[in-house]
């Protein structure tokens, strides 16, 4: 197997950098000397948007066991330029830029001679062994059932299905066997300090999940694995359908990691509520995607495939990425306010995406069930609006699919001839739907990505009527 070492960052590049302060006093939490009487927290937080430096900072500082009293300076951007002379602000700035977060503690005592002039680093308590949380997810994901409907007393041969085709997709962009996907491996999540990064994956285990048996994956989805899309009804429904199964799964997973995570958890109160509210979260997603699976097990029974609505975008270029993704719109492509994810009541509409081999190339397919129609309706809409004004289709889809889909495979060759610059950008977007302290801003489908992605569209359509 022939592999490169993706670009090195040589020439550092400085990121947005914001700089906000809090009056702290200590928390009842065992964590500092209980002598002090009241701090004041200057945190440098490396982020897109000030809200989410805000939910980082806050974060960073309570679970360095302290009570946060007042925000007595908001987020403001900073540069290097800001802190010339200024040695602790430096120190701390390039500390940001390395680290992502520092936090410097001004803090007093009535008996000052109780505590040194100069400064001290605090040691916080290892609160999550990441090995242990992968070797978690590994064991969780590998008890699989089959989801598909008319198995209720459970089948025998659960497999590791592919949610992306094997052939047809992931050959048509893989090098001897191997295509570049989000690395799971220990190493590299520590190297970029949970910052998400690509490495080699063969086709075998891309895309995989445990959620079918070998006889319902080999006869349910021959109409999109041995024919390209046409595309018929019964097609943009398999896609869908096959997309739902994937992702049931993996918050089923993900509810049962973070519950494990909780019940021998012994770190900090901050820390805790973190790792409740990303369990609750997935929690509330799966119960979304348990509603939705529902509705597309009842259209299969009864073979209504024309309760599904598609939106496809052909290319006839070569494709560099293959992908299955699905996403709650919140946002549309101008910005648009589509459903309020974080309602606890309402029900959410779902829409999915998928790679599709045709016979002149390759396509993106939107498809969604009929009873999610309002949203999806609204969000496709706002992204013929962006393109009647003048955005760029493709650099709009390209950026959808790396910043809301885990689930997608890269070409190697096209990787490999990608600039430090470009893999910086690559590594932002894929970051941005991960990052459970970070806000979703209202324009984060608006800009695009332009200049690599090598994505153009020759036609489209749908079922729309």
């Amino acid at each position: 197997m022939r592999t490169r070492k993706l670009p090195a960052n040589r020439n550092k590049i400085v990121r947005r950098t914001f700089h906000l302060t809090f009056e702290i006093l200590p928390s009842d939490e065992v964590l500092v000397d209980k002598r002090i009487k009241g701090a004041t927290a200057h945190c440098w937080i490396v982020e897109d948007d000030p809200i989410s430096a805000l939910i980082k900072a806050r974060y960073r500082v309570e679970q360095s066991g302290w009570t946060i009293q007042s925000l007595s300076l908001e987020p403001i951007s900073v540069c290097i330029e800001d802190y010339r002379d200024r040695d602790i602000g430096e120190q701390n700035f390039r500390e940001a830029q390395d680290n992502g977060s520092a936090v410097f503690i001004f803090a007093h005592c009535p008996d000052m001679d109780d505590h040194p002039d100069a400064p001290t680093r605090q040691i916080l308590p290892k609160e999550i062994d990441l090995n242990e949380f992968i070797r978690a997810q590994r064991t969780v994901r590998s008890q699989g059932r089959c989801l598909f409907h008319e198995s209720p007393n459970g089948c025998s041969e659960i497999i590791d299905a592919h949610s992306i085709q094997k052939n047809g997709a992931l050959s048509t962009i893989s090098r001897n066997g191997y295509v570049y996907s989000i690395s799971r491996k220990y190493t590299d999540i520590k190297r970029t300090k949970g910052k998400l990064s690509l490495a080699l994956i063969h086709v075998n285990s891309m895309s995989t999940f445990r959620g079918l048996c070998h006889h319902h994956d080999s006869s349910l989805f021959i109409p999109i694995d041995s024919v390209k899309l046409i595309p018929t009804e019964e097609q943009a429904f398999l896609y869908a359908y096959r997309c739902i199964l994937k992702e049931r799964f993996a918050k089923e997973c993900s509810v049962k990691i973070f519950d494990r995570q909780l019940k021998d958890f012994r770190g900090t109160r901050a820390t805790r509520e973190m790792l409740e509210a990303c369990r609750d979260g997935n929690f509330l997603g799966l119960s979304g995607l348990r509603s939705e699976h529902a509705h597309y097990d009842e259209s299969h029974r009864r073979r209504r495939f024309n309760d599904i609505r598609y939106v496809i975008f052909e290319s006839s270029r070569a494709p560099t990425a293959v992908f299955s993704g699905q996403i709650y719109p919140d946002w549309g492509f101008n910005g648009e306010p589509i459903q309020n994810l974080a309602s606890p009541t309402n029900r959410l509409s779902l829409l999915t995406f998928s790679f599709a081999p045709t016979a002149s190339g390759w396509a993106l397919l939107f498809a969604w069930h009929k009873v999610s129609d309002g949203s999806c309706w609204r969000f496709i809409s706002t992204l013929k609006s962006a393109i009647r004004n003048g955005k760029n289709v493709a650099d709009l889809l390209f950026a959808l699919v790396v910043k809301g889909c885990e689930n997608t495979a890269y070409s190697p060759d096209w990787i490999e001839r990608r600039t430090t610059d470009e893999m910086r950008v690559m590594e932002d977007m894929m970051t941005h739907g991960s990052d459970v302290l970070k806000t979703v801003e209202q324009d984060y489908l608006m800009l695009g990505e332009a200049n690599f992605h090598e994505w153009e569209f020759n036609s489209v359509s749908d079922n729309l009527t």
